[in-house]
């Protein structure tokens, strides 16, 4: 009877029903087959914290000591609940995560951008949707073609719950490729002395190139700097092997 008092008792644990919080605390898992109700579970712990502290205030002596234990610990669960299940549900269903880099801190290596969560559900709609549309795209090479390519280059979550990388790193992932694709156009219409379309790939090489500048932390660092005339010096080397047909 060590820790109780007179009339306190444990009743039979066959004989104890799951109570709300029981139930929460389960769904809190983020193995468990259903998700957790956040709302129900903030106000939850909200009620908890309050009824402590409202039992606390009538008791006096050696019983208030403890329950002012009691108190504090039913209130850092009542947070171990909230927190966990909120950080679960944001990185379970949002690539946002409203965390934004440092760039005053960290100006070589990270930008303004926020940090996206590239285990969430909806990572490759997010994707999808910020693909660089207002940049020029190369010959049949839309932009959402290059959305899978893109999400395989920046990583997956295999082995991992968790992973994130900034926003920048995404739209330079996409110019990276038409980059390349327009290198690419650019080699073409020089052998088939097709003019305009060798000016006009040479132009977008150039604009992606600027865009990439405009994005990097530090500009030149991108790996999109290869001008268009290097592009097509390349092209003529023994060990080329891009740009084929």
């Amino acid at each position: 009877m060590s820790g109780q008092f007179p009339g306190e008792g444990t009743p039979p644990e066959e004989n104890v029903m799951p109570t709300p919080l029981d139930t929460l605390l389960t769904q809190s898992d983020p193995l468990a087959d259903n998700p957790p109700d956040t709302e129900r579970l903030s106000a939850l712990s909200t009620a908890l914290a309050h009824d402590v502290v409202e039992a606390d205030r009538a008791l006096k002596g050696r019983r208030l000591g403890l329950l002012r234990r009691h108190k504090w610990a039913a209130i850092a669960a009542a947070a171990v609940v909230v927190v966990p299940t909120t950080a679960y549900a944001a990185s379970a269903l949002f690539a946002h995560t409203g965390t934004f880099g440092d760039p005053v801190r960290n100006p070589d290596f990270e930008d303004g951008s926020e940090y996206i969560e590239m285990c969430a559900a909806d990572y490759s709609t997010y994707v999808t949707s910020v693909a660089p549309t207002d940049l020029p795209a190369p010959p049949h090479h839309p932009w959402a073609s290059y959305a899978p390519t893109v999400m395989k280059v920046l990583g997956g979550c295999e082995g991992t719950s968790s992973g994130t990388f900034q926003a920048s790193q995404v739209a330079l992932s996409y110019i990276a490729q038409a980059h390349n694709d327009w290198g690419c156009a650019y080699v073409w219409a020089t052998e088939d002395g097709d003019t305009a379309g060798a000016r006009t790939a040479h132009d977008g090489m150039n604009t992606l190139t600027q865009a990439a500048d405009r994005i990097a932390p530090t500009p030149g660092t991108h790996g999109v700097g290869i001008s268009p005339e290097t592009f097509l010096a390349n092209s003529k080397l023994p060990q080329w092997v891009g740009c084929k047909r």
